[in-house]
């Protein structure tokens, strides 16, 4: 019962970004047309190619024409348009291994930016870029994966790849959720790490499990917080 609420949590929470749900295409051609209406006849405003991320209207999608927000901009506001549900695959409804590949190549591709822009300046705005849409968006559905699946390797993996000197708060929001429903699981993936990484992870373990309870509106549970910090707290001493 208290995982099915957090994952009830979790969707709620990833819908808040355009309020929609994320998705790629599905496409043989690689790339979809966005259209302005709702018909092949309404003008293409842009076009999203097969490895670019984009959000589905909850409202629209079960409709034959869904309205999406591409991760896109266009004289700083970002487009809007229509796109053919066939050619539309929501990340959620992909088989567990297609979910996993996803955010292995995600976080791969993070790490190897990550390595070339420490090394090269040139690298910066490529690596901004690449959080703004695609990392960012592949952590905020990293913890309803793990809920489901509860994949240690997933965990491992984002933390080997977590930039340490970002001031992003969203990687500590998306490992409080998966702390939230699985603490034992989360915390013993940290003993794979350096020691030298282990206490930022704590930290971020903590900030991300304040943000869960206490970032939002909703009631709190503090026996359950408070349950939550002095196990990540009798971690710390170990």
């Amino acid at each position: 019962m208290k995982q099915l609420a957090i994952l009830l949590f979790l969707f709620c929470a990833v819908s808040l970004f355009a309020q929609g749900k994320l998705a790629i295409i599905n496409d043989s051609d690689g790339y979809v047309n966005v259209r302005k209406g709702k018909g092949t006849n309404y003008e293409i405003i842009t076009t999203i190619n097969k490895d670019e991320f984009f959000y589905c209207d909850t409202a629209t999608i079960k409709n034959k024409w869904i309205k999406i927000t591409a991760l896109q901009w266009h004289n700083l506001e970002q487009v809007e348009g229509y796109v053919l549900r066939s050619r539309v695959q929501l990340v959620e409804k992909l088989d567990y291994k297609k979910q996993k590949e996803l955010i292995i190549q995600v976080l791969n591709k993070h790490e190897q930016l990550k390595y070339e822009y420490r090394y090269n300046g040139a690298f910066r705005k490529e690596k901004y870029d690449y959080i703004k849409t695609k990392y960012d968006h592949i952590i905020e559905f990293l913890p309803i994966y793990f809920c489901y699946t509860q994949d240690t390797i997933i965990i491992q993996l984002f933390y080997k790849h977590m930039d340490w000197g970002s001031v992003d708060d969203n990687p500590s929001v998306a490992i409080g959720k998966c702390y939230v429903c699985y603490p034992d699981l989360v915390l013993n993936q940290v003993k794979f790490l350096e020691e030298y990484f282990k206490e930022s992870i704590f930290d971020k373990i903590e900030w991300g499990l304040l943000f869960y309870f206490f970032g939002n509106d909703d009631e709190n549970d503090d026996d359950e917080y408070n349950n939550l910090k002095t196990k990540l707290d009798n971690e710390r001493k170990k």
